[in-house]
């Protein structure tokens, strides 16, 4: 009999559909350090798509294996029916008894094992989180049956089994050719070569399926699943996992979720040959992390609780009258012909060590996420929601939220708020921990858990599967991160009124659900770009559905422009005017970015001769932490969201202020420099400082935000400001007389521990970030008009738009308002004060 000490350790361990941490691997087990280095095993929504593409095609790959079975089940044909010949030849010996869990538990093992040793399967084996899916319509558009990234779906449909006293035993003779045959997906018209019943001969047929929503929505309610967990002992689950009679009202998970899936006719619903169905290892995936959750709620007594029949209908499951039985111990054997002999219930038992080092946490949904965390008790907190659209939104969020410092990649919003990377409180920075709001940009959890209040969405899948597969997947609830099948190619239109529009209620709902659990929600801050497809388009459609119900919140862009000589798109010219036009209505206030301005500023400041995204992005997450460290940290005068627009939009369509940020410096220079307050201002008044290419002497201002942070105090502040309206080279409109907004925030801006070769900002213990309404940004609108009307005049890539639903009036109407939209700063840097006296009326 072979022994789990001979046995190489395969870690697994299950994560959270919450993100939640994984905690502390244990030592403690039969052997010991199994699990320091635990590998995790995935809900199928955890996984990314080309995860889930793996998985999918190392099942493929283990069906196109040669069997190496014996005369036990002669119908195989492959490796992958091997399993299902031995699921057949055991069903007798592990269902309906005591058995059953452990045994499943050792199958789910050796298939793992098969996929990776024989399959270069390169992740663990998935699990279903059956609670996210039962209901009606959550079990249909489950991503399981996901045509592309999942198993696929259901056959045509057959016959409605949920009024049925006792489920039908149907053999292949009864059933009519082909029906219910899965016709769609990767594993379609796959010929499944045993069953159905007790054959272990040769009977293909195709892969069945007749889904049974009446059976999913009473069999898998949170009522059963609530009272499975909740079981007093291993017996008691065990009832409550296998069933309570052989009629539907008796059925629960085990039954609920194979006939549920497999219906009248289909594979998944026979007891013997099952696993035929792809799916079968979802099943039993879920019913295994249960059990390994039930385990873990009383450890370690319940490493040695098991018990029940050691026959199949032996009380309590003598659905057909008494039988003899024993009940099973820990040293009862379990038999896999043909992979590896027996092994004992003992070796299944131990979720501390061995192959099933489990570090297991609480699956829940976002619903119940939401209801668990903590409410926002003190309402005078300022909490904004974040929401990161499109590829450049998503690696802006990436940024402002994370900053990499070596393999550990540390969260910049969490480093400055004390937090761990799994979002909870580090102990060795509680000085940080209590100066800070964190219920500003995250919500508490009832276990003292931290989860940023932000969605990602793109269109795209690869920048979101970033974040899923990234280090800090446990930060983020997955159902935040929203990603498409195929991304908006660049163009306006398909993020507008094409795929876009398909997605928008989806994300909307999601806003809604968080947005509802804020008892003092003031506004939104957006980062997406105008020139990309979902950036421009996708943001745009976003931004009205907000206007239209959150009218009164406020909605803060961050908006990365088309540069004057950098692009990523020919058609960013147009994809920025029309994204421009649809938002200018719709949004409080825009702060622009170029990269090329960003990118000038890493080589020249920073003396990174080829900057990168990373680079350029890591520059404005400073920008971004500064004008939101006022509403997360205390200061002498802090600015409050609804302040930047009160105080930076004096007209609704003149909302697009400019950013600039001092002192960027690298940390081979900060030595030689002097950070006085006053030099400080006067850099970010400085052109090459500017995040936008243009000009602020070619202009006049009409009003200029100055955030400081760090070791500042007014009188400084005053003093610069005083300096600075001396000079000559600033000019500001005539009609705004102050012009000045100050905000000053005790928490000095945080270094960012990277190589010095890597071009990181040096520490320091003050600096400003400064927000400027000029007319000078009409520089950057005539600019990019000039760029619109050289293609248009052309009607060059017009059919492109035109071909996803979009009008090309609309091109004519985008570009008279960009015109309008020039006109009106250009009217602004021209008025003056010359009325009389008298004409003035109160």
């Amino acid at each position: 009999m072979k022994s789990l000490a001979s046995l190489t350790c395969a870690v697994l361990a299950f994560i959270s559909l919450q993100a939640d941490s994984a905690v502390a691997a244990p030592t403690n087990g039969t052997h010991p350090g199994c699990c320091k280095n635990p590998s995790i095993r995935y809900e199928w929504r955890q996984l990314s798509l080309e995860q889930r593409l793996d998985y999918i095609r190392s099942v493929k790959c283990l069906m196109a294996l040669p069997s190496e079975g014996n005369d036990l089940w002669p119908g195989a044909k492959s490796r992958y029916d091997d399993f299902q010949g031995m699921h057949i030849y055991m069903t007798q010996k592990v269902h309906f008894n005591g058995p059953f869990l452990p045994w499943h538990r050792w199958m789910l093992y050796l298939y793992e094992s098969e996929l990776r040793d024989k399959c270069a399967y390169k992740g663990t084996l998935p699990y279903w989180d059956v609670s996210l899916d039962n209901t009606a319509e959550g079990f249909l558009n489950s991503p399981i049956f996901d045509n592309v990234y999942g198993v696929g779906g259901d056959g045509p449909y057959i016959e409605d089994v949920s009024n049925k006293t006792e489920f039908p035993v149907q053999k292949p003779i009864t059933i009519p050719e082909r029906s219910g045959c899965v016709q769609e997906g990767p594993f379609a018209n796959t010929t499944v070569p045993m069953g159905l019943g007790y054959s272990l001969e040769s009977t293909p047929h195709c892969l069945r399926r007749d889904f049974s929503l009446p059976i999913i929505t009473a069999a898998l309610s949170d009522e059963v699943i609530d009272r499975t967990i909740a079981a007093a002992s291993f017996s008691e689950l065990n009832v409550h996992i296998q069933g309570y009679s052989m009629q539907v009202s008796g059925m629960t998970l085990h039954a609920g979720m194979h006939l549920g899936i497999g219906g009248a006719v289909g594979d998944c619903a026979d007891m013997y040959s099952s696993p035929g169905d792809p799916v079968f290892y979802f099943v039993h995936g879920a019913l295994d992390k249960i059990w390994n959750d039930w385990q873990r709620r009383d450890w370690p007594a319940r490493k040695t609780d098991i018990g029940g029949p050691d026959v199949m209908y032996g009380y309590p499951f003598n659905f057909f009258g008494d039988v003899a039985y024993e009940n099973i111990t820990l040293e009862y054997p379990l038999s896999f012909p043909n992979f590896g002999g027996d092994m004992l219930v003992a070796d299944m038992m131990d979720i501390h060590g061995g192959p099933f080092c489990y570090d297991s946490v609480t699956i829940i949904s976002l619903d119940l996420f939401l209801a668990q965390s903590t409410p926002d008790l003190v309402y005078s907190y300022h909490i904004i929601l974040h929401l990161h659209l499109g590829q450049a939104g998503t690696q802006l969020g990436n940024s402002a939220w994370e900053l990499y410092v070596d393999l550990l990649r540390p969260i910049f919003y969490l480093l400055e708020h004390g937090l761990g990377p799994d979002g909870r409180p580090d102990p060795n920075a509680k000085d940080v921990v209590d100066g800070g709001s964190y219920e500003t940009f995250f919500t508490e959890t009832s276990n003292g858990k931290y989860v940023p209040r932000s969605l990602f969405v793109d269109l795209d899948p690869s920048p979101i599967d970033e974040i899923r597969t990234g280090g800090y997947r446990q930060l983020f609830h997955p159902e935040l991160l929203i990603s498409g099948k195929e991304d908006a190619a660049n163009n306006y239109a398909r993020g507008h009124y094409t795929i876009g529009k398909e997605m928008v209620d989806n994300v909307i709902d999601r806003v809604r659900r968080v947005a509802d659990n804020c008892h003092s929600l003031q506004g939104f801050l957006i980062f997406h770009s105008f020139g990309g497809g979902t950036g421009s388009g996708f943001g745009a459609l976003l931004l009205e559905r907000l206007s239209t119900e959150y009218g009164k919140k406020s909605k803060l862009e961050f908006a990365v422009y088309p540069a004057p000589r950098v692009s990523t798109a020919v058609v960013e010219p147009y994809n920025a005017v029309l994204s421009t036009h649809s938002t200018i209505e719709n949004s409080d206030c825009t702060f622009l970015v170029d990269n090329e301005a960003v990118y000038d500023i890493c080589r020249r400041n920073l003396d990174i001769p080829r900057p990168s995204y990373d680079h350029l992005n890591r520059l404005i997450a400073q920008v971004v932490s500064s004008i939101t460290s006022s509403l997360r940290f205390d200061g002498a005068l802090n600015v409050d969201l609804n302040e930047f627009q009160t105080n930076l939009v004096p007209y609704p369509r003149i909302h697009y202020p400019l950013i600039s940020y001092a002192p960027v410096i690298s940390a081979s220079k900060s030595s030689h420099e002097s950070f006085k307050v006053q030099e400080l201002t006067f850099q970010c008044f400085e052109p090459n400082n500017q995040m936008v290419v243009c000009d602020p002497r070619n202009g006049k201002y009409m009003a200029v935000a100055l955030l400081y942070r760090g070791d500042v105090v007014p009188r400084d502040c005053n003093a610069a400001i005083a300096a600075l309206k001396a000079k000559a080279s600033f000019n500001l409109v005539e009609w705004c007389p102050t012009g000045f907004k100050l905000g000053i925030n005790y928490q000095k801006p945080m270094a960012v521990p990277v190589a010095a070769s890597d071009g990181g900002l040096a520490s320091v213990d003050r600096s400003v970030s400064m927000l400027s309404n000029t007319t000078a940004i009409a520089e950057a609108w005539s600019r990019l008009d000039h760029k619109f009307d050289l293609m248009y005049s052309k009607r060059a890539f017009v059919h492109w738009y035109v071909g996803e639903g979009m009008e090309e009036g609309e091109f004519s109407e985008a570009r008279e308002d960009l015109a309008a939209l020039e006109k009106d700063y250009e009217e602004v840097a021209a008025d003056s004060f010359e009325a009389d006296e008298g004409d003035i009326e109160y």
